[in-house]
């Protein structure tokens, strides 16, 4: 398994059709590549997680307040990657849980090959790295 700590810029916008693509049109125009996105919605806004290119994240972040979003704001959070089976989101859970790091937001994808990333917002990333990194290094 691999394991590192990656920022994720999270905002809020107007929910109505259209906003998303306007937002990350920018995004693709600077060839920033999004690696993981989850959208809350809510009644009025929704809430945007990305995580993109790591060494553009500051870029994006510019990009995306050229729109009219609130409250955008950068937080560090694992992102894993791993072979996707039975018991590998159980595993991860169990582990970090038996060492008192709650996980807050979790969200991942499977892609055909199997290899499945997963993104954790934690309440403490450092804790749950040396975890990950002693504990589920041969998942």
């Amino acid at each position: 398994m691999k394991v590192r700590v990656v920022s994720e810029i999270s905002y809020y916008t107007k929910n109505e059709p259209g906003v998303l693509g306007r937002c990350i049109e920018g995004l693709s125009k600077a060839k920033i590549n999004i690696t993981g996105v989850h959208i809350y919605e809510g009644q009025l806004e929704s809430l945007t997680r990305l995580v993109v290119d790591q060494n553009k994240v500051d870029e994006a972040e510019a990009l995306l307040r050229e729109h009219d979003i609130s409250m955008i704001s950068q937080t560090d959070i694992l992102e894993l990657i791993c072979v996707g089976k039975p018991g590998m989101l159980l595993e991860i859970a169990k582990q970090l849980g038996d060492h008192d790091i709650n996980i807050k937001i979790l969200y991942f994808t499977e892609g055909p090959t199997k290899e499945t990333v997963v993104y954790l917002t934690v309440n403490d990333v450092e804790k749950a790295l040396k975890v990950v990194q002693e504990e589920l290094a041969e998942f």
